[in-house]
């Protein structure tokens, strides 16, 4: 009989590799001939779900995408309220291999997004979910009085994520912020500071 493959499972196991691939030796070193060194499986083989290496990348930014997701969806089961928000954020920092890996895919694809159809649909899915997560984040920590319930959750979101993804760009650039920011985390900085940043232009609107 003969044995029946997965051939979704196979696509996947491949774009992993791509990602083992890009957090080592980034984006470049992505060919065929690496990834076939890295997976153990021949070019004719990566050939047959892999026509160009363009769809060895797309493949790798959905891949990147699906682990981001399983990862916030696993924290805010364990997590709740602010936790559960810094827990989020920090996730989209590049902190170790798999996310350095999924840090650098996005970003090399932030740019090919702007002229890329197919690109830009992948990233915007993505960005629109964790905008979403971060969002539902903020609200539930309003809830239980951990963040000023006037403030607005989305605008909270917007300027979280505009910090953890610059300072996930500068991580990945420069080592010494990579190092500070492994060893002391800045994001329960940066929701006290926000929330009390907001806070305080209330207050004195109302005034």
């Amino acid at each position: 009989m003969p044995k029946i493959v997965d051939h979704e499972q196979r696509r996947r196991e491949v774009a992993d590799g791509v990602l083992k691939i890009i957090a080592e030796s980034g984006v470049t070193a992505v060919t065929f001939r690496n990834l076939s060194t890295a997976t153990g499986w021949p070019v004719g083989v990566l050939n047959h779900y892999f026509a160009h290496r363009r769809d060895l990348l797309l493949s790798a930014l959905t891949r990147a995408a699906e682990l981001s997701a399983e990862r916030q969806r696993a924290l805010t089961v364990s997590l709740t309220g602010r936790e559960a928000l810094e827990a989020v954020l920090d996730q989209e920092l590049p902190m170790d291999s798999e996310r350095i890996a999924m840090s650098r895919i996005f970003l090399f694809f932030y740019a090919e997004a702007v002229n890329d159809e197919e690109a830009r649909e992948i990233v915007m899915k993505y960005l629109r979910r964790w905008r979403r997560r971060v969002t539902l984040s903020v609200e539930e920590a309003q809830e239980v009085g951990e963040i000023d319930a006037d403030l607005d959750a989305r605008d909270v979101a917007a300027d979280l994520i505009a910090y953890n993804e610059g300072l996930g760009l500068h991580m990945l650039l420069d080592p010494d912020v990579m190092s500070r920011a492994v060893k002391s985390p800045p994001t329960p900085t940066w929701v006290r500071r926000l929330s009390a940043q907001y806070s305080k232009s209330r207050s004195l609107s109302a005034e």
